[in-house]
């Protein structure tokens, strides 16, 4: 398994893994994504008549370990389940850290403003 850094993966799988995981993402397919443990993520990815479940290990800049149910053994290449709940963590993590830039830059001493 090749180890790649989170805010770059799509460009280093292929490009049809990259597209069709794209359009999963744009068609609200990556659902019930949850956080386990801290850096271990699961969600499910329905595809067609299937629902897939994913797991990813990641720390904050690179993937650790991913896996897939549409593949029973040892595989090199990522799947599109894979990847597209990548971009979703992706998604959500980016997310997350703007809101809490934007929290800070409204309350820079840590306490929310006080109104009379």
């Amino acid at each position: 398994m090749t180890k790649y850094a989170l805010r770059d993966f799509e460009y280093q799988i292929g490009a049809v893994t990259r597209n069709a995981a794209t359009a999963l993402v744009l068609d609200g397919r990556v659902v019930a994504m949850q956080e386990i443990e801290k850096h271990y993520w699961v969600a499910k990815v329905a595809d067609g008549e299937a629902v897939w479940e994913s797991e990813i290990m990641i720390t904050p800049a690179r993937i650790k370990a991913y896996s897939c149910t549409c593949w029973s053994g040892p595989r090199r290449f990522m799947c599109i389940h894979i990847a597209a709940t990548l971009l979703q963590v992706r998604k959500f993590l980016q997310q997350k850290a703007e809101e809490k830039a934007k929290e800070k830059a409204d309350h820079p001493t840590g306490f929310p403003r006080m109104t009379t």
